[in-house]
C-alpha cells in the first residue's frame, strides 16, 4: 500500500518573495495610466508621441511580463520561477543600495582606498546622473555614520538572507524539489 505523503507547504521564502514581487507588478500596472494621463502635459521631450516615452512604456510593459512570469512560476512551484524570483530580489537589493546614501559613501570610500571624511562632515551632492537635484547632509560622528549606515543595511540585510533562503534553504529545495518527483510518479 501506497502511505500518504506528507503535504508540502509553501515556505516562508517563496510567500514573502511573491509579496515582492505581487507589489511590484501593481506599483508598475499603477503607473503605466498615470504615465499616459501626464505624458500630454510633459514638454516635448517626454509627451505621449516621443520616442523617449514610447521606449519607456514598452520597457514597462516587457517588466509586467517578467514580473507576472516570475509570480506565475513561484506559484507553480517551476526552477524559472525560483531563478526569475532570485534575479528579482537580487535586482531588488541593487536599487536599494542606489538609493542608500550613507552605504555609498562608505562604498566609495573602500574602493578608493580614501579614508572616510573626518566629522563633522557637513553635506555632499551625490555623483550619480541627475544629481544636482538632492543633497544629503553629512554626519556628525562616526558613531552617528555607523547607525545610519546600520539602519540603510538592514533591508538588504534581509533581502539578502530571502535570497539565500529561496535558493539553498531546505524548505524551498523540498518546495521546488517535490514538483518533478510528484509529477514523475503520476
Amino acid at each position: 500500500m501506497n502511505e500518504p505523503e506528507e503535504p508540502i507547504y509553501r515556505p516562508p521564502s517563496v510567500w514573502i518573495t511573491q509579496c515582492f514581487v505581487m507589489v511590484s507588478f501593481v506599483s508598475l500596472v499603477l503607473s503605466i495610466p498615470v504615465s499616459l494621463l501626464q505624458c500630454d502635459a510633459a514638454p516635448p521631450p517626454f509627451n505621449c508621441s516621443s520616442p523617449l516615452f514610447i521606449r519607456s512604456l514598452v520597457i514597462n510593459c516587457i517588466a509586467l511580463a517578467i514580473i507576472f512570469v516570475t509570480f506565475w512560476g513561484l506559484q507553480k512551484r517551476t526552477y524559472y520561477g525560483k531563478w526569475l524570483g532570485l534575479m528579482f530580489l537580487t535586482f531588488l537589493i541593487i536599487s536599494i543600495f542606489a538609493e542608500c546614501q550613507y552605504l555609498q559613501l562608505i562604498y566609495h570610500s573602500m574602493l578608493q582606498w580614501q579614508p572616510l571624511p573626518t566629522p563633522p562632515y557637513e553635506c555632499w551632492r551625490p555623483e550619480a546622473p541627475f544629481s544636482n537635484m538632492s543633497i544629503f547632509c553629512g554626519y556628525s560622528s562616526y558613531r552617528e555614520l555607523a547607525l545610519v549606515s546600520f539602519q540603510e543595511a538592514l533591508p538588504l540585510l534581509f533581502i539578502g538572507l530571502l535570497a539565500v533562503q529561496l535558493v539553498f534553504g531546505s524548505a524551498a529545495k523540498r518546495f521546488f524539489h517535490s514538483v518533478g518527483h510528484s509529477q514523475g510518479n503520476g
